[in-house]
């Protein structure tokens, strides 16, 4: 890898040795190249405080780390507002889920801006310095405005939506500023880059499609850890159909439990052959739409069992050990999500699977993963009669297309890593930056 210093600026840092995580799958792929190059990883803290506080600061290793606190009214308006309540739903494509966040794009900029006089200080010359995803976005603007004229890249890591969904984002036309402040944007797939590029039109900075990708080995390991069948206590002889997501709306798990009751409806003896899992970790219970989405799940849940199916259904955080010996373990892989940037789980639950006796990925056309692993499954995202029938072939795929289907998927998985990923968009960024330098204008 190159000699400069790579700086990572997240919403969330990793947290301290002993209290809970705070950037979730960040820490696989960029944490390997941290450590590698030495580096600092810069972003809020997860916790409330006040604006004046300085970063708090630590080390791991050759990392560094440093934090900052959000007053209370600043998460309610930036985080659970702005970002979560108006961003989200529809970057993902589903206006009807947004809401408005008073106030909330005016706190956006805020943040950034403090971010970027908080961090400036703490920059080098030759550092790279990478911003992950839309909480961020004005970050690189507000660097550019106080005099940082060195290596400035952005990853998108949710969807790029279609034009219409792209354009009922507020104040929107004022992202091609944003944008042009950094030297290279990634995003997931290559939709997402003909999108992306067609919106900022000629001139901009360029944009590669990088997919983000799993560490297969330790996944692989961490399910080697449990000899136990995850679904001992629960499966009672029936192949499990499984999900495991985050708890969120755009990752279409009610769906899941709409497809499996119409099974059930349609062949009363399926119960007796398999049974559902669905394992969520909750997440941002202070916005409404996410306690509304654990109701739906609970329901659908309750529904399966008025029909006399089963669902081993926890909706907590488990440990990463448990979530892979379940991805061995499950027959049948539903990875469903209405609109996702990339979704890890499809490439987890690849990688997870016994060679000799895999399992069997249903993916939707919703997910940016569907782009490379055509070895799946694929249904169209919301289709629930489609995810269904998937459903059932799934359960009754015989073992030798099987196994062909998870050697394809094996190879492409297998081919990927986040040290891969991230040097990638490092060497890109180093290069782009290198070839901007001489036409850049501060802003």
């Amino acid at each position: 890898m190159r000699a400069s210093r790579i700086v990572v600026v997240s919403n969330r840092v990793p947290a301290r040795p002993g209290t809970p995580a705070g950037a979730g799958g960040l820490v696989a792929a960029l944490g390997p190249a941290l450590a590698a190059a030495g580096g600092l990883w810069f972003g809020w803290s997860g916790g409330a405080g006040p604006a004046s506080s300085p970063p708090r600061r630590w080390a791991d290793g050759a990392v560094q780390y440093a934090t900052l606190d959000l007053p209370v009214e600043e998460i309610a308006a930036y985080y659970e507002g702005w970002c979560n309540s108006t961003l989200w739903p529809l970057l993902h494509g589903m206006p009807e889920r947004a809401c408005p966040a008073e106030g909330g794009e005016e706190t956006w900029r805020a943040v950034n801006s403090r971010f970027a006089r908080w961090l400036l200080p703490m920059l080098r010359g030759a550092d790279l310095v990478w911003v992950q995803d839309y909480h961020l976005i004005p970050l690189g603007r507000a660097l550019r405005a106080l005099g940082w004229g060195g290596a400035l890249g952005y990853f998108h890591h949710v969807p790029v939506p279609s034009l219409a969904h792209w354009n009922a984002i507020p104040n929107v036309e004022a992202w091609g500023s944003l944008f042009a402040a950094y030297d290279l944007l990634g995003v997931q797939t290559e939709r997402d880059c003909e999108r992306l590029t067609s919106y900022l039109g000629p001139g901009g900075p360029e944009v590669v499609a990088l997919g983000a990708a799993v560490d297969g080995q330790a996944v692989t390991a961490r399910a080697a850890t449990h000899l136990e069948d995850a679904f001992a206590a629960t499966r009672h002889g029936r192949a499990v159909v499984f999900g495991l997501d985050r708890l969120d709306y755009t990752k279409g798990v009610p769906a899941r439990f709409d497809a499996f009751a119409r099974l059930i409806g349609a062949d009363r003896g399926l119960a007796d052959r398999a049974m559902l899992a669905q394992w969520s970790a909750p997440s941002r219970e202070g916005v409404a739409a996410y306690r509304d989405e654990r109701a739906q799940v609970e329901a659908g849940a309750a529904h399966i069992g008025t029909l006399g199916g089963d669902v081993d259904l926890r909706l907590e955080v488990l440990s990463p050990a448990l979530v892979s010996t379940g991805l061995r373990d499950a027959e049948v892989c539903l990875v469903t999500s209405i609109a996702d940037g990339m979704n890890l789980v499809a490439k987890e639950y690849v990688a997870a699977q016994r060679p000799e006796r895999p399992g069997v990925l249903v993916l939707s056309d919703g997910c940016g993963a569907a782009e490379a692993l055509r070895g799946a499954l694929i249904v169209p995202s919301g289709d629930t009669p489609a995810l269904a029938h998937a459903i059932e072939v799934g359960l009754t795929m015989p073992l030798g297309e099987r196994v062909h289907r998870w050697e394809s998927l094996h190879a492409i998985v297998g081919a990927e890593s986040p040290e891969r990923w991230a040097t990638a968009f490092l060497d890109r960024l180093q290069h782009a930056a290198g070839e901007r330098r001489g036409r850049r204008v501060v802003v």
